[in-house]
């Protein structure tokens, strides 16, 4: 039985190309990573890799899939 709403898969490592600091009412950091796919991330601390898993991706290939089936 398929189920609707179901993601299969690794989401794939794309990279960083930009980032950019958000800085809230009382001080705090937020990270905005804009991945090569123009997808984004939000991180409170920059990660050490250069390359994210994009969750983005995944599910635009799940939503592409599902109107063509």
């Amino acid at each position: 039985m398929k189920r609707d709403g179901v993601l299969i898969g690794d989401p794939p490592a794309r990279e960083v190309v930009r980032v950019v600091d958000l800085i809230g009412p009382r001080g705090g950091v937020t990270y905005v990573l804009v991945l090569s796919c123009n997808h984004w991330a939000a991180r409170r601390k920059l990660p050490a890799k250069t390359e994210l898993p994009c969750v983005g991706c995944l599910i635009e290939a799940a939503l592409r899939e599902k109107d063509a089936g």
